[in-house]
């Protein structure tokens, strides 16, 4: 069952009355490949997996993680999907930007006219979640329709040039790149991201 955002205005009081509750229990590591994408539950992009209590926003953020471009990122496409359970999710851009209630989402694609500078995980976007049962819910991404690139999640350059493609964390679009609850998803070893990708024609 696939939920879809609710305004953060419908939540706002809510959300800063309540403490966040987040355990997490397993390190991926950051996708060492360039031009990855994925979820995580931390800025450092290693938590892939959390548990969390009932009733509390839990923080995850959309990372893309080594970007080939020097000169930073000036805009993502990039579709979000939340599955499992039931929950609440709202998000907002980096740089404070809280996107309108009508918005793209699920296709996250925000636009920076000053570009997010280059790092070893950029947080495009924050993305809360809180829970109204203890199911598992997953994160999958893949491409937005219509998109720049077809059939790939995207980002733009900082100096305006070409879009680059992007590189789901977890391999595959079909597979989550993020859980909370349940088990781990993404391999806990660094050495074997090069194996997982490999299956998947990277």
């Amino acid at each position: 069952m696939r939920h879809h955002l609710i305004s953060p205005f419908s939540v706002l009081l809510v959300a800063a009355s309540i403490a966040l509750a987040i355990v997490p229990s397993a390190q991926a590591g950051t996708d060492p490949q360039p031009d990855g994408v994925g979820i995580y539950f931390d800025q450092a992009a290693t938590q892939t997996w959390c548990t969390g209590a009932l009733y509390q926003p839990i923080t995850a953020y959309l990372m893309v993680t080594h970007p080939s471009s020097a000169s930073g990122i000036a805009g993502v496409e990039v579709q979000v999907d939340i599955v499992g359970g039931f929950f609440m999710v709202w998000h907002t851009y980096a740089g404070g930007i809280i996107p309108m209630i009508v918005d793209y989402w699920p296709c996250a694609c925000p636009f920076w006219f000053v570009p997010l500078p280059q790092a070893d995980a950029v947080a495009v976007a924050t993305v809360e979640v809180m829970l109204f049962d203890a199911e598992i819910v997953e994160f999958r991404l893949g491409p937005c329709s219509p998109s720049s690139l077809p059939g790939m999640p995207s980002y733009a350059p900082g100096d305006r040039s070409a879009p680059r493609p992007l590189y789901v964390a977890s391999g595959d679009f079909s597979l989550p790149v993020a859980r909370i609850n349940g088990e781990p998803v993404v391999p806990v070893a660094v050495s074997t991201w090069g194996a997982v990708k490999g299956l998947y024609g990277r």
